[in-house]
């Protein structure tokens, strides 16, 4: 009833009715300075409430509006339809001739505490939006729906707080499909306070974009009050770009999901920081079929895990981007987290040997099926105790090798104070590649933790480029190292570096290959089995129990083999 009121608000059905208004062609003004509406279902006007349902649709020309709502208030349903590739819906940017001269905000909601309402902006259409861009406001406003789609068509924003999926009112949808691109400069917000809201990117070319700066996020699930199983989902070729972080859970969140790739086409994306508060919980990031960049990596709170499936990588470059200091750029402390690259690639490789994967206590991290973990400083265990690694698989590697001038890698199972009983397992045809020094309890607190190459299955290879040190701290207590049915390769062997105690090598199978191997007192080597070729050794009085250095365990059911092998010192001190 005052559709044709040109430069207060303009409404489609605010009253007990069904209204639909059509635009083909022409030029739409409805601005003042930014306090005019184009409200799509309203009966907040009526007195007593009663429902509207209104429906706009826009095949041409242009639109100026200082602000839009599209189901307006409770009890009403709207629908805006912007299509076709002469179709321009924009804020008042003083730009049209006859227009106020004053700057509208351009703010545009989908569900202004009503429920259903929908946009569909298709077709090679354009919509952009000086303000926020909103679907599903307050607790009232759920169940209402976005859909971007078709090649050319396009909505931006850049101005406010950015695109909100959810902002109090749950179970709302955005959908950029078939080539479409959505721009939000000022990132984005899935799930605000509200439950099971759902951002969708799908389709070769369909394009969610967030600002470049890096301080412009995107959050998946947040607010003190909390938020639940809300989740962002790019697949089938589609991309995704957040300049700052990306968080899956910050606040009090649970169970809030990002999912990257998925059936179809190779999906790709970036984000500056993949992330996730300390006060979330059962959140989960997802790559398969997809290649995800980022400069940092940090997960917290309680059960928050990350996995990279088949054909699926995560690749960490540039990680001065986030400081000009920084070092740990996957950082998997997550209490109860288990993080798994199930025959996906993670890569923390630049050849800076400065970038490092650190897991804390009570994490699992799994490698198998072919899966791929290449890095180039890396601790298990660097906080909290029970910290486990599992390398399964034949073709399944972790290549902790890179060539650098003047640098070398390191590996570490049990680092942090208060540390210990962590777990690094290389089984069934796995390998493991380390260039550089392998410490096993590197911290005085950090005790009984154990590492095991081969076991059951296929045989295990394993190549260290530098010291293998079991107890590699002073007072280090109780680290053992059980190879069997492995093929295990390393410069130098210090069962127990100066000061360490009660440390254990036991040889059962396979091979074990040093150039020289060190024993110190109080700290013993179990040769039950197998072949040990050594250039050079020294067992010290007092170690093996003060006893001799003993070659096998007295029965033929596990041969033992003793070689001195050329091109090391040729010295063997028993």
């Amino acid at each position: 009833r005052c559709l044709s009121d040109w430069s207060s608000d303009v409404c489609s059905s605010d009253l007990d009715a069904t209204q639909t208004v059509s635009m083909v062609s022409g030029v739409l003004y409805v601005s003042d300075g930014g306090v005019s509406q184009i409200r799509i279902g309203d009966s907040a006007t009526n007195s007593p409430p009663v429902s509207a349902m209104g429906t706009m649709f826009v095949s041409g020309g242009t639109v100026y509006a200082d602000a839009v709502s599209i189901g307006a208030s409770t009890n009403s349903v709207g629908a805006l339809v912007i299509s076709g590739p002469t179709t321009l819906w924009t804020y008042d940017d003083m730009t049209y001739v006859n227009g106020g001269g004053a700057l509208g905000n351009g703010t545009l909601t989908v569900g202004d505490g009503a429920a259903n309402s929908s946009l569909v902006v298709s077709n090679g259409a354009t919509l952009f939006i000086h303000g926020n861009i909103i679907v599903g406001n307050n607790a009232d406003g759920s169940n209402n729906f976005m859909l971007v789609t078709g090649p050319s068509t396009s909505v931006s924003n850049t101005f406010g707080n950015g695109l909100r999926i959810g902002n109090g009112g749950n179970n709302n949808t955005l959908i950029i499909s078939n080539g479409a691109i959505l721009y939000t400069d000022n990132g984005g917000t899935f799930g605000s306070g509200c439950n099971g809201n759902k951002v969708i990117v799908t389709g070769p070319g369909s394009r969610l974009i967030g600002g470049i700066l890096s301080n412009k996020n995107m959050i998946i699930g947040t607010n003190s009050g909390g938020s639940t199983n809300n989740d962002l989902t790019v697949t089938d070729g589609g991309f995704l770009f957040s300049g700052g972080s990306l968080s899956f859970g910050n606040n009090i969140g649970s169970g809030n999901t990002f999912h990257m790739g998925g059936s179809g086409a190779m999906s790709t994306g970036f984000a500056g920081v993949v992330r996730n508060a300390s006060t979330t919980t059962f959140g989960a990031m997802f790559v398969t079929n997809a290649l995800m960049r980022c400069s940092q990596i940090t997960l917290q709170g309680i059960s928050n895990n990350l996995t990279v499936l088949q054909n699926g990588a995560v690749i960490l470059t540039n990680q001065y981007a986030v400081t000009a200091s920084l070092t740990n750029v996957v950082s998997l402390n997550s209490q109860f987290g288990t993080h798994t690259i199930n025959g996906g690639t993670l890569s923390a490789v630049t050849g800076t040997n400065a970038m490092a994967l650190t897991m804390g206590g009570t994490n699992t991290l799994v490698i198998m099926n072919g899966g791929k973990l290449l890095t180039e400083l890396a601790t298990l265990g660097n906080n909290g105790a029970y910290a486990t690694g599992l390398v399964s698989g034949v073709g399944t590697v972790w290549s902790n090798w890179t060539v650098t001038v003047n640098h070398t890698n390191s590996l570490t199972v049990g680092a942090g104070a208060g540390n210990g009983k962590c777990f690094l397992g290389i089984l069934d045809g796995a390998s493991l590649f380390n260039n550089g020094t392998f410490n096993i309890g590197a911290n005085v607190t950090s005790q009984f933790n154990t590492v095991n190459f081969g076991g059951p299955g296929a045989l295990v290879t394993v190549v260290n480029g530098g010291s293998l040190n079991i107890g590699s701290t002073s007072n280090s207590n109780g680290q053992v190292v059980n190879i069997t049915n492995a093929t295990v390769t390393t410069v130098n062997l210090n069962v127990g570096n100066s000061g360490a105690t009660n440390n254990t090598l036991v040889l059962k199978g396979g091979s074990l290959s040093v150039g020289f191997m060190r024993v110190r007192p109080t700290n013993s080597v179990i040769f039950a089995g197998g072949v040990m070729s050594a250039g050079g050794s020294t067992v010290d009085t007092l170690a093996d129990n003060n006893g001799p250095f003993v070659v096998g365990d007295g029965t033929t059911a596990s041969a033992a083999v003793y070689e001195m092998a050329a091109g090391g010192t040729g010295y063997h001190n028993f």
